[in-house]
């Protein structure tokens, strides 16, 4: 029995020392605008996920229809993956991944992958919006109950690209 034991915690520790986590360093909005190539504003019209070939990953493709380009050229549907999603009764969370919500309208900065795109920054590369009083307002944050602004109060959309694309080293 104390063999057994002591073969199970080797086999704990040599899977703990292999395991590891990924960092993501904070991007400035300036350094979000450049390393993206392509930017848009758009809505989330639908959502598919899937395994990967190895069977091993699941992913999540979110079909986003552009309603503005602000960098690059964007096809007529955005295909936006993120490792995770639920399928087969199994689950994969991926920490530091931006929430995405069908029906939700966003900003996106975007690195091109060939037929689809993946966020800059992971959740960094994200904003959700909603339009107020005709002004749209970009937010960071799950749903529009528990939103935290980006700054003090609200962050007009327009301003944000503004910021975005002319003050380096402005952080988000």
């Amino acid at each position: 029995m104390r063999a057994v034991s002591l073969v199970a915690f080797v086999v704990v520790l040599a899977v703990i020392g292999t395991t590891s986590a990924s960092v993501v360093r904070p991007f400035t909005l300036q350094e979000l605008y450049s390393t993206a190539q392509l930017v848009v504003v758009g809505e989330v019209t639908g959502q598919t996920t899937f395994w990967n070939e190895a069977h091993d990953t699941i992913y999540t493709e979110y079909l986003v229809k552009p309603e503005r380009v602000v960098k690059g050229e964007a096809p007529a549907e955005v295909r936006l993956r993120l490792m995770g999603g639920s399928l087969d009764g199994k689950t994969l969370t991926v920490p530091g991944n931006a929430p995405v919500e069908e029906g939700e309208r966003v900003l996106l900065a975007l690195r091109d992958q060939g037929s689809f795109q993946t966020l800059v920054g992971m959740s960094q590369g994200k904003w959700s919006l909603r339009s107020v009083d005709g002004k749209d307002r970009a937010w960071r944050g799950p749903r529009l109950q528990a939103f935290e602004p980006l700054r003090d109060g609200e962050v007009l959309l327009d301003d944000l690209l503004d910021d975005m694309q002319r003050n380096p080293g402005r952080m988000p």
